[in-house]
């Protein structure tokens, strides 16, 4: 939820949409200074990984060769 609230608040007021959204505005904030998880940070990396075994590939392995 918050991500959206991220992408949309040049068009809309924060307090508003977290209002409609059913968050708090103060979770949004605080989401916002959260540094990523050890889990996500993890999977970034993996995510590195698998796109470069496809860009190796020539773009022809797909997800059960990698």
């Amino acid at each position: 939820m918050f991500g959206l609230v991220e992408r949309e608040k040049a068009n809309h007021r924060i307090a508003q949409m977290c209002q409609v959204l059913g968050v708090s505005t103060s979770g949004y904030y605080a989401w916002r200074t959260r540094l990523p998880s050890e889990r996500s940070r993890r999977n970034e990396q993996l995510l590195g990984w698998i796109r470069k075994i496809h860009e190796d590939s020539r773009r022809i392995y797909g997800a059960p060769r990698i």
